[in-house]
């Protein structure tokens, strides 16, 4: 390989690492986590989203309870540890 390859190669795995975002699984200790997921926010479109994306998420958000409070809960799962199941799970359609 050349050095200028090499160099590409090192600018190209440096820019990624700088500019991206790592995910970890935080429940993967536990054997039955208690998860709950919470949107936050009262705007659920980007500055750049296209005017149809903008009309479709307004109205999502006031036909919950984003547009009043802020806050949506859009899914969770509690597991009961004795019986080693989830009697509890959910994911809400909006």
């Amino acid at each position: 390989m050349n050095r200028t390859l090499i160099s590409s190669y090192i600018s190209f795995f440096f820019f990624f690492l700088l500019h991206s975002i790592v995910l970890e699984n935080l429940s993967f200790p536990f054997l039955k986590p208690n998860i709950i997921d919470i949107k936050l926010g009262t705007v659920l479109y980007e500055e750049t989203a296209p005017p149809e994306k903008v009309a479709r998420m307004q109205k999502a958000a006031k036909d919950t309870t984003s547009f009043e409070t802020g806050v949506r809960l859009t899914g969770f799962q509690v597991g009961i540890f004795l019986f080693y199941f989830y009697p509890f799970r959910k994911r809400l359609l909006v």
